[in-house]
């Protein structure tokens, strides 16, 4: 079992899409076509076990301009919201990357919970097309047993070209790295849970390239993982 959620308020909640598990949704899109015969491949299916297609849940029209850096054009949103929607990566020198825009960072972002060893891996969708599908993404992979942190959506755009993509576009894939078959169970975040979350995100401001086998140390001896269980089996039981 997975526990997942997203980052916080009603209003994330509400419009969020659910994860849907790859197979299922490639089967809905090839049905009738000739490319059902990928699902007779065992090395295909064995390959795909486990991941699931993490949607956009909103229509997203960006462009770029030097005076006014991205602004989104499909809705209009106060900063505070905005930034919900859309960051810019800063680099080691506290420069803004413009072409790494991160969109759904925290608010949005899905959270994965494991209550034993699993690795996630965050994948490019590559079985879909998109008006983005061109542009790599920023993929990634940690274990979300001893490691809480929420995921985003960060596009390589080196010409700095408009970005679209519609409500329900795969933005990416997530696949747990575990012998059995996943379950995916929601759990709501609470002020504990998006403290810890938020500590975790922080750290690389104090301690930059910091290796994840270190912070997955210093996760576990803080006591925050036991904290983490406690408050998603409460509320699951």
């Amino acid at each position: 079992m997975i526990y997942y959620s997203t980052w916080e308020g009603e209003t994330e909640n509400l419009v969020s899409l659910e994860p849907e598990p790859l197979l299922q949704n490639l089967k809905a899109l090839y049905k009738g076509t000739e490319q059902e015969e990928l699902f007779k491949c065992y090395s295909f299916a064995q390959e795909i076990k486990n991941t699931f297609v993490i949607k956009s849940p909103l229509y997203i029209s960006a462009s770029f301009s030097e005076q006014r850096g991205w602004t989104i054009k499909s809705v209009s949103l106060e900063q505070e919201n905005f930034n919900k929607v859309l960051n810019v990566t800063i680099n080691r020198d506290n420069k803004y990357v413009q072409s790494m825009p991160q969109f759904f960072p925290g608010n949005f972002g899905n959270l994965f919970y494991a209550t034993e060893d699993t690795n996630m891996q965050i994948l490019s969708p590559n079985f879909h097309t998109t008006k983005v599908s061109h542009m790599p993404i920023c993929t990634g992979s940690f274990n979300i047993h001893r490691w809480f942190r929420a995921t985003s959506y960060a596009l390589i755009n080196k010409d700095l070209e408009d970005i679209v993509f519609n409500r329900g576009d795969p933005l990416y894939y997530v696949k747990f790295h575990r012998e059995e078959n996943v379950q995916l169970k929601r759990f709501y975040m609470t002020p504990e849970l998006q403290k810890i979350a938020k500590s975790n995100m922080d750290v690389k401001n104090f301690l930059p390239k910091t290796p994840l086998v270190k912070l997955y140390e210093m996760f576990v001896n803080s006591g925050n993982q036991k904290r983490i269980h406690k408050e998603i089996l409460k509320q699951i039981e």
